[in-house]
């Protein structure tokens, strides 16, 4: 039994596959957030309230920037497995994609989750 739980979150993860917008981040989209704006709206406000919910539509959020407003939006269909396989899948879409992109997604066996972090 525990060793089936271990296993099963490496599973999905493994089985996740991650698409990377074309466009650099400054190429086309404006306004684009910071790392650490993603990673507090995700670990803070998104998985901690959507993880377990299946929600089709798009979540904006705002970060008044000192020079400018940053904004951005997340969308997510299916159901995650826990909140840390939540956290996890935001990190898949943002860590291999935030240098060279304006957005990503991410696709596993029950979950679609789409980030895009510069304003479209």
């Amino acid at each position: 039994m525990k060793l089936t739980a271990i296993l099963l979150p490496l599973i999905s993860t493994a089985a996740a596959t991650t698409t990377c917008y074309s466009g650099a981040p400054t190429s086309e989209g404006t306004n684009c957030l910071s790392k650490l704006s993603i990673k507090n709206f995700w670990s803070l406000q998104y998985c901690n309230y959507r993880w377990n919910v299946n929600y089709g539509d798009w979540d904006k959020w705002i970060s008044n920037n000192a020079s400018h407003v940053e904004r951005g939006r997340v969308a997510k269909t299916g159901v995650f497995g826990g909140m840390e396989e939540c956290l996890d899948a935001f990190k898949e879409v943002v860590e291999p994609c935030y240098d060279t992109a304006q957005g990503a997604y991410l696709t596993t066996a029950n979950v679609s989750l789409e980030v895009n972090w510069c304003q479209w």
